[in-house]
């Protein structure tokens, strides 16, 4: 089974410091379903001539899309969403991997 990676990409960081004391609620989740973040802030490089990178990008590794699905169904998952979107604007996808 390919592992699965959910990938937010923010457009508009709204409360950097509000975002980071969200972290550790948001890691309980991503425990209860099994996730690992592999980036989440840090500096990005545009590779491209012109583009502006985004200022926040988070990666968090599934072992499968229905586990990283069980994340968006955590019962704290709303509460957190509803919060993140007073801190940032951003993308949500799942990418599955190879």
């Amino acid at each position: 089974m390919a592992k699965a990676y959910i990938v937010r990409i923010a457009e508009e960081v709204i409360d950097d410091e509000g975002m980071e004391a969200m972290y550790d609620q948001v890691q309980d989740i991503l425990d209860r379903a099994g996730g690992k973040v592999l980036v989440r802030g840090g500096a990005i490089h545009s590779m491209n001539d012109g583009s502006t990178p985004p200022p926040r990008i988070m990666v968090a590794e599934f072992d499968s899309v229905a586990a990283a699905r069980s994340l968006f169904d955590d019962p704290e998952y709303d509460r957190l969403a509803n919060l993140r979107q007073q801190l940032i604007t951003a993308s949500v996808f799942i990418v599955e991997g190879v």
